[in-house]
Order: C-alpha cells, then sequence, then structure tokens
C-alpha cells in the first residue's frame, strides 16, 4: 500500500507564508517601531530590539515560529503607532501571526528564553 504524504508541500506552504509575514512585520517594525533611545540599555524592549535587528531566521519551522513568536510578541507589548491606519495594520499583523503560531502559555517566558538562546544578552 503506498502511503502518500503531503508534508513536504504543507512545510512549503507554512514556510511561504511565514517568510512573507516575517517580512511585512519586519518591515512595519522599521518604520512604526519605537526608538531606541526610549529605553534604558538594559530594558527588556531595548534587548528584544537589538535582537529583532539582527534577527535572521534560518530554514528551520523552529526558526520561523521563534522569529514570528518575537515579533508578535514586541508589537502587541511596545508598539503604539499614532496612526489609526498603522494601528490597524499592526493588529492586522498581529492577528495573522497568532493564526500561524501555535497556543501557547507563558509566552514572555518563552520568548525571554528563545532570546537567550540566539542572542546571548542578560535578560
Amino acid at each position: 500500500m503506498l502511503i502518500h504524504s503531503n508534508d513536504g508541500h504543507v512545510e512549503q506552504l507554512f514556510t511561504e507564508k511565514a517568510d512573507s509575514l516575517f517580512d511585512e512585520m519586519m518591515n512595519f517594525y522599521r518604520q512604526y517601531g519605537p526608538d531606541k533611545e526610549n529605553f534604558e540599555d538594559d530594558d527588556e524592549a531595548s534587548l528584544m530590539m537589538n535582537a529583532i535587528d539582527v534577527l535572521q531566521p534560518s530554514s528551520t519551522v523552529e526558526s520561523r515560529l521563534g522569529a514570528l513568536r518575537l515579533l508578535e510578541y514586541f508589537l502587541s507589548e511596545y508598539c503604539w503607532p499614532e496612526k489609526t491606519d498603522a494601528e490597524e495594520w499592526k493588529q492586522h499583523l498581529v492577528s495573522r501571526a497568532l493564526e500561524l503560531l501555535p497556543k501557547e502559555k507563558r509566552k514572555r517566558q518563552k520568548i525571554l528564553q528563545w532570546l537567550k538562546d540566539i542572542h546571548p544578552l542578560k535578560l
């Protein structure tokens, strides 16, 4: 009996969606993200911004999920655009990210752990 697996197709589809969303979220972050000068150097937001600035997800699904998780959390917690259309765009991006990301508890703790793993800063 032959079993046809479409796991490769599903992973490719996820990869395309994740990469597209990552690019859109990074564009939003660069355009509407807060200034680093507004935070202390050792502030959680500043450390996250340092990690986001060098963020390059690798080819693994876990890496893409981690990058999206970090951007979703940061945009939700620290990015407050003044323009209504920018706020709507942010909400759209966050909701798309939440559709792709697995449901999790203790999101902040997982993000901080992920940051420690990819960016050896003292958090």
